[in-house]
């Protein structure tokens, strides 16, 4: 039934417009072409449906139009709408999407009134495609409480994750294979998560994915977006490893230009090796496979470079290389527009074996691990949110390093120079809950200090680098 919902819903929103399939690339709507969403519904339009009153239909809509009632933006005004458990009586404007996603919107503006939500939303179509009852994740905006949100609905059973007061007016919302993530941003380009939902009921369906809009009561609410996008990544289908220019490799065609998004899939059993043969921009990059890829520079090109560049529609982000799956490995250096995200899952791993260069921060986040196997020099910070970030071999001069493991010894140095460190304030101690065993604990008042610095090491105001394992 799933993949005849999925195909279904393809063939017929080919009739009216293009269904996102996997292999899709950008679609964006900045709202600058007047219409009634309303009177007209989608027709002329890049959406493939508008929906009011889907269930328990109580909603009444009073504007949904684009650069009508606000200029080059989109207006949804409503009263009594609900998106909640087994309700789907309010707004949605959507585009029907078959498999990963990234959806991006700007709230302009959101009168406050109780329980006035609007936002993106992902939801499967047919009712009992996922089990029984409305299934759906959403990221929120919600002026009343000045909090954004991730709300999750799985057989009309309903979860919501709140962020700390304080609105922040860019929403997200990401599918990576099950996992629908939502996050929030002051400016479009440095994204915080709000929250996360693995949903393996959804496995291969289509979802609706676009802006929706309620207030849960006849209080009359009014919601101003502009700048949506979407985007799906473009798919290696070789069963084998082979050249990135390869265009029957690939499908629709070869990623390689900023905001461009690379999927390499499960498709063997063995191991993959994707030479690029020459230097390679894209905006970002998903692993999903089990069975391990590295990305190779190749005999022609053996200087190549991978640029990551996450700008589309006009809007930079932070680029992503995200791994679901397995342990796999970048043997090309990695230079950087504006950082980059590495977000691994647990049990996952990812070896980047040429370093990291360019502008911007690295930061980590997802229960697995990460592994720099060379020198890196970006210039923004390193901010680990989650798992394990590792530097491997350890540096050619290296005079000290300490793994905090030695409940007897917390500043015992782990080499060979006995360059031991000393409890200097507070009370650092010795912990088994650490994620990995034993690890240190200190408060914002501990230190670990030495009196005297190992030869070699610059002092005073000299620059030096600084590894951690």
């Amino acid at each position: 039934m799933k993949m005849n919902t999925l195909t279904r819903l393809c063939m017929t929103a080919a009739i009216a417009a293009t269904c996102i399939t996997a292999n899709a690339t950008l679609f964006s709507d900045g709202f600058d072409t007047a219409h009634n969403y309303l009177a007209d519904g989608v027709a002329g339009t890049m959406w493939d449906g508008f929906l009011v009153n889907f269930t328990n239909g109580n909603a009444v809509v009073t504007l949904a139009d684009a650069d009508t009632s606000s200029e080059q933006s989109l207006t949804f005004q409503s009263t009594n709408g609900d998106w909640e458990k087994d309700e789907a009586d309010g707004l949605l404007i959507f585009k029907i999407v078959a498999g990963d996603f990234d959806a991006q919107v700007r709230i302009v503006s959101m009168n406050n009134v109780q329980w006035h939500d609007a936002g993106l939303m992902a939801r499967v179509p047919e009712q009992g495609d996922a089990g029984a009852g409305e299934d759906w994740v959403a990221v929120k905006h919600a002026a009343f409480n000045n909090q954004n949100g991730h709300r999750n609905v799985d057989n009309n059973a309903e979860s919501t994750t709140q962020t700390p007061v304080g609105l922040q007016p860019w929403l997200r919302l990401v599918r990576s294979g099950n996992l629908f993530s939502s996050y929030r941003s002051t400016d479009g380009v440095t994204w915080t998560m709000i929250g996360a939902s693995l949903r393996n009921d959804m496995a291969g369906l289509a979802v609706q994915v676009g802006l929706w809009h309620a207030t849960f009561s006849g209080n009359a609410g009014t919601a101003v977006f502009d700048n949506f996008t979407l985007r799906g990544p473009t798919t290696w289908i070789s069963s084998t490893g082979g050249s990135w220019t390869n265009a029957l490799d690939w499908t629709p065609g070869v990623p390689g230009g900023q905001g461009d998004w690379a999927l390499l899939p499960s498709n063997f059993l063995g191991s993959a090796a994707i030479t690029l043969d020459g230097d390679r921009m894209l905006g970002r990059l998903t692993i999903d496979s089990p069975a391990p890829y590295s990305v190779d520079s190749g005999v022609l090109s053996p200087d190549a470079v991978f640029t990551l560049d996450d700008t589309a529609g006009g809007v930079s982000a932070q680029p992503t290389i995200t791994v679901l799956r397995g342990s796999h490995a970048i043997t090309v250096p990695l230079v950087l527009s504006n950082g980059v995200e590495a977000a691994v899952s647990i049990g996952a791993g990812l070896s980047v074996n040429k370093g990291i260069f360019g502008a911007g921060s690295l930061a980590k986040s997802g229960a697995g691990s990460l592994v720099l196997g060379s020198t890196n020099r970006y210039d923004g910070d390193t901010v680990i949110n989650g798992g394990m970030l590792k530097l491997a071999p350890m540096p050619v001069g290296t005079q000290a390093y300490y793994t905090f493991d030695d409940p007897n010894h917390l500043g015992a140095d782990s080499g060979i120079r006995g360059n031991h460190l000393t409890v200097g304030t507070g009370s650092p101690a010795y912990t088994n809950a650490g994620v990995f065993g034993g690890a240190l604990y200190v408060n914002g008042s501990s230190t670990l200090t030495r009196g005297t610095f190992p030869a070699g090491v610059p002092t005073g105001g000299t620059p030096y680098t600084l590894a951690l394992w």
